[in-house]
Parts: C-alpha cells; sequence; structure tokens
C-alpha cells in the first residue's frame, strides 16, 4: 500500500501475532496509526455493560454487534471475547476471557480499521487470494472452503510472486481491476497438508491456535523464498476454483433454477454460476464488517463492481480434484 498501518497495543501477545501474521509492515518511525488496540485485563464480564436499547447491525452464530451514540458493542465467538469499539477515536477495547485464544479477533479488527480507511478512497476489500507474474494478476475467487489458498500455493510454487491471501484490495479504474498489495501472511487449516503433502512437505510454517480453537499454520512468504509483490498492477485474468466436481446438467444440480430443457445453455449457467460465486468474493459475509451500519451506496457500488468484472473479464472456472497437485498451471490457464 501507499501507506504503512500502524496498529497500537498493549498486549505482547498481540503484537507477537501481528510480527507472525504481518511481518515487519508495522514500523513505528515510518507508518501512520490508523487505530488502536487495548484488551482489558480483567476476566470480569458484568464490567462492560451493553446497551439494550442498542441498535443491533451484525448478527451471527458467533457474536452480536450493535450500535448506539456512535459506539459500536460486540460479543465476539460465543462469548469468548466481549468489546467495545469507538468510531470517532478508533479504539477497540476488548475483554478477553482466554488469552491465548483471540487470533482471530486481533486481524479481524485490524482489517475492520485498514478497510473503513480505504473505502475513503474508493479501494474495496474482497475475499480472495491474488498472485502475480510479468505484472499480470491472477485474482483468485469463491466461497470459504472453495480451494482458494490450496490454489495459491500451487501457483507459487509455479514462479508467481506472493500478493494476498484472504484479503484483496482492489480499485476498478480505467475498465481494469488494479490490486494493491497487502502484506498478510498465508494462513491454511492444517489437514490441508494431509490432503495435499506435496505442496507443504518442504515449506517453514508456525502453528497457532484460533478463537474457534482450530489449528491453523501460518506460512510467511519471504521464509519460504517465495517473491512478494509491493507495487500495484491490473488483474489481467480471474479463476474460481471448486473443491467438489460440478454435478452434470442432466442432474439439474449446477443451478435448481434453471429448467432442465434449458441445461445445454452452458454459457448461461456458466455466467450465472460465475456471478453466484463472485458475489461471495466480492459481498462475502465478512466483508460488510467494514461498514456495520446500513449502507444502501456501499452495497451498490459492490454489485456494481462485481457486474463490471462479469462483463470485461474472462473468468475460469476450475475444478481441484484428487490429482490437483501433478496438473500443469497451463491446465487452467487461459
Amino acid at each position: 500500500m501507499d501507506q504503512q498501518l500502524l496498529v497500537k497495543t498493549n498486549s505482547e501477545i498481540i503484537m507477537d501475532y501481528l510480527t507472525l501474521e504481518f511481518g515487519n509492515y508495522f514500523c513505528e518511525e515510518k507508518s501512520h496509526v490508523s487505530g488502536y488496540y487495548f484488551p482489558l485485563k480483567s476476566q470480569r464480564f458484568d464490567k462492560l455493560k451493553f446497551p439494550s436499547d442498542g441498535k443491533i447491525v451484525w448478527d451471527k452464530k458467533k457474536g452480536t454487534v450493535f450500535y448506539k451514540d456512535g459506539k459500536y458493542f460486540g460479543i465476539y465467538h460465543n462469548g469468548l471475547v466481549k468489546g467495545i469499539y469507538n468510531s470517532k477515536t478508533n479504539t477497540v477495547l476488548n475483554l478477553i476471557r482466554d488469552p491465548s485464544r483471540y487470533f482471530n479477533i486481533c486481524v479481524g479488527v485490524i482489517d475492520y480499521l485498514f478497510s473503513k480507511f480505504l473505502l475513503h478512497r474508493n479501494i474495496f476489500r474482497i475475499h480472495a487470494a491474488c498472485v502475480v507474474r510479468n505484472n499480470e494478476g491472477l485474482l483468485i475467487c469463491g466461497s470459504k472452503g472453495a480451494g482458494k489458498t490450496t490454489l495459491l500455493m500451487k501457483l507459487l510454487q509455479s514462479g508467481y510472486s506472493f500478493v494476498a491471501d484472504d484479503s484483496v484490495y482492489l480499485q476498478f479504474k480505467d475498465n481494469k481491476l488494479i490490486c494493491y498489495p497487502f502484506p498478510k501472511s498465508i494462513k491454511i487449516s492444517a489437514i490441508d497438508t494431509k490432503k495435499f503433502p506435496n505442496l507443504y512437505q518442504n515449506l517453514k510454517y508456525h502453528r497457532i491456535i484460533t478463537s474457534d480453537g482450530l489449528e491453523k499454520l501460518i506460512i510467511k512468504p519471504q521464509e519460504n523464498a517465495f517473491p512478494v509483490e509491493t507495487q500495484r498492477f491490473s488483474i489481467s485474468q480471474i479463476i474460481i476454483p471448486t473443491i467438489a466436481p460440478q454435478q452434470s446438467c442432466e442432474k439439474n444440480i449446477i443451478h435448481p433454477t434453471i429448467p432442465k430443457t434449458q441445461c445445454c445453455a452452458i454459457d448461461v449457467i456458466k455466467n450465472k454460476l460465475s456471478y453466484d460465486l463472485l458475489i461471495r468474493s466480492f459481498r462475502g459475509d465478512d466483508l460488510l464488517n467494514i461498514d456495520y451500519l446500513p449502507n444502501s451506496t456501499l452495497l451498490k457500488a459492490q454489485k456494481d463492481l462485481c457486474q463490471k468484472v462479469l462483463d470485461l473479464y474472462n473468468i475460469k472456472i476450475f475444478t481441484l480434484g484428487n490429482n490437483f497437485e501433478e496438473i500443469q498451471i497451463g491446465d487452467f490457464l487461459s
């Protein structure tokens, strides 16, 4: 990015994790302070009184966020964390029950602050991965569990440079998607090393336990000799991976709303499928965390961005099978 980011915190655990996840990106001498994160040490949950008449703006299985008098109040990860975000001071106060298992909360706070900052420049955060080679970027979209990171690792080991995993920042300009690299490390589930052992057997990684209690592996590109792109560039192609093989038209599974008599209209089906999967990337569940309060302008801008991408880009849908490790890169690139 053009401007470095500094998040200040009084937690050594958080700082250790920031160093692990973002490397040397946080440098106090050269950075701009975009937010503060101060976890409270007390375990007395009754000290945080959430207003009963606040407006609920985000409600999920893992927590609820509501708004009152210019502040956001939140309960995250089934009660593991309760916190208050003050939008005027960019300060997040969190009460932590288990300080060894709140890594997701920390990264979520950074994503929120950073994404909110960039929205003022019409730069959107989408749920995707990205690599680049010869100044041509490949954007890997899809819903959670689609295989984005698996495909990312394959491309990195085939000579591409690392740009981003999980969060990609894009701006639509001159009929092109312009990508702004963000130096977040690669995070995979521990079970992925068993699914695709050849992709991970020779790599260095760090083990962590997330707020959900899941074992994750953090892969730092620099530690594994993967080149890292630091300059903005344009996206030349979009790939949508899927884990399971796509069902045949005869079973009418690809898109249930299309009658069987129209199943031969493969282009229509593929375009609809691409749109559904792109929407999950450009307007995924987690993306609206950047603005909890309903924002019709932001929603329309995200939808328009997705439609422009469909109109202008060649989108390749690729199925990751059991033999994915042996497949050559040229097999799924246009």
